[in-house]
């Protein structure tokens, strides 16, 4: 009767339902299940082995990014959830291949299903793990026509934000500690802290801006300041 595609076996019942249904209209709350799908987007990137210092290190300069730039995005909380999923999930086809491991990622993460997230969430996933490395959506829009103009550009948005910090880590050495953001007329100051030569990570960082400056139309600048003097 309700034409389903897919038929999933839990083990709960109409009552657990019912009383978790009761306790949210009596407490007017509303439940979005973000810690679930965390979890769950943790599980599958345990399972595909994806390292999880430089995981972790891209996940939260990430979301350092999207807090700081809210003035340019204007991207909802919602998308800053997806940014952190596509953040602990972008390197999961690296357990295929390490060449050119983001378009096994897109493919790994259309196949999988992460708790709490529609179809269209999950295409959107997959799409910013595909363009978090060195392809972008202009050359291949035919992958994109399963969504809408809008959640196009923010495929757009969340990839360019991933794309800089995935930059930072670029030798999976986690040597920045931590980084700052200004925002100027007609650029983008991200100052990173560490005593570390980062030379590597200049190249990285000025070689995936140009996707930031073509989404944004900001030129985003790299910038050292040691921590000891």
């Amino acid at each position: 009767m309700v034409h389903a595609d897919k038929l999933h076996l839990v083990n709960l019942n109409v009552l657990d339902g019912l009383t978790t249904n009761e306790e949210i209209a009596v407490s007017n709350h509303t439940y979005h299940f973000e810690n679930q799908i965390l979890a769950s987007a943790n599980d599958l990137a345990q399972r595909y082995r994806v390292e999880p210092h430089h995981m972790e290190l891209v996940r939260h300069f990430a979301l350092h990014l999207f807090d700081q730039l809210k003035t340019l995005h204007h991207l909802t909380s919602r998308d800053r959830l997806l940014l952190q999923i596509a953040a602990i999930v972008h390197d999961i086809g690296g357990f295929i291949d390490t060449h050119e491991h983001y378009l096994h990622s897109d493919y790994v993460l259309k196949q999988s299903e992460m708790l709490g997230l529609s179809a269209e969430e999950t295409q959107i996933i997959a799409a910013v793990s595909r363009y978090h490395s060195t392809r972008t959506p202009a050359e291949d829009i035919t992958h994109f026509r399963q969504l809408t103009t809008e959640k196009r550009l923010t495929v757009a948005k969340l990839a360019a934000i991933l794309r800089l910090a995935d930059a930072l880590d670029d030798a999976h050495q986690q040597t920045i500690q931590r980084i700052s953001v200004s925002v100027r007329t007609n650029k983008v100051v991200i100052t990173a802290f560490s005593d570390d030569d980062l030379s590597l990570i200049r190249w990285a960082f000025n070689y995936k801006a140009q996707f930031f400056t073509d989404v944004f139309g900001l030129q985003p600048v790299f910038k050292q300041r040691r921590l000891h003097k």
